[in-house]
């Protein structure tokens, strides 16, 4: 619990919780539990956790992405890639459902929030099931470094705050 402040921080009891917790630890530092507080349950902690899902799952569309087994040549997969889907090949749809999640996830997390439907679609966008395997994997990549510099900027936040267990 945070400590006691204003005026009920003089009373006889909260001095003498203050003077315990302080023996206990005397490295105690209440600006370090408000920052802790916030990235665990307040909106840091939900960005920081909506950033690792999105990194997670950007792992699983790379997963389906290769499972597409698709070539160099976005013509020929644009083409080949439906006549799958009709013969019911799971992979083109595997692929679809997960960019669809996966979108959304990556411009929750960089938004800090809700995004507007095109912010989404844009994200999405660039994840076409007809890339060649090169290209998806690129952009799996980028969007990771982009998440990480992200999680960085507020790995810096936490310990400016006094936070020392961000991990």
């Amino acid at each position: 619990a945070p400590m006691p402040t204003g005026l009920g921080a003089n009373n006889y009891r909260n001095r003498e919780i203050s003077k315990r917790v302080y023996e206990i630890n005397p490295n105690f530092n209440a600006q370090a539990y408000k920052t802790s507080e916030k990235f665990t349950t307040g909106k840091q902690g939900d960005t920081v956790r909506s950033m690792n899902v999105a990194i997670d799952h950007l792992d699983t569309l790379n997963s389906a992405a290769n499972a597409l087994n698709n070539g160099d040549f976005r013509a020929v997969n644009k083409i080949l890639n439906p006549i799958q889907t009709e013969f019911g090949y799971p992979e083109v749809t595997n692929f679809e459902g997960v960019k669809s999640i996966v979108g959304s996830e990556v411009a929750k997390a960089v938004a800090g929030g809700q995004m507007a439907l095109t912010d989404r679609e844009e994200i999405r966008g660039i994840l076409e099931n007809w890339n060649s395997p090169a290209q998806t994997k690129g952009v799996v990549n980028q969007l990771q470094k982009l998440l990480g510099g992200q999680l960085k900027g507020l790995r810096t936040q936490y310990e400016s705050g006094g936070g020392t267990n961000f991990d």
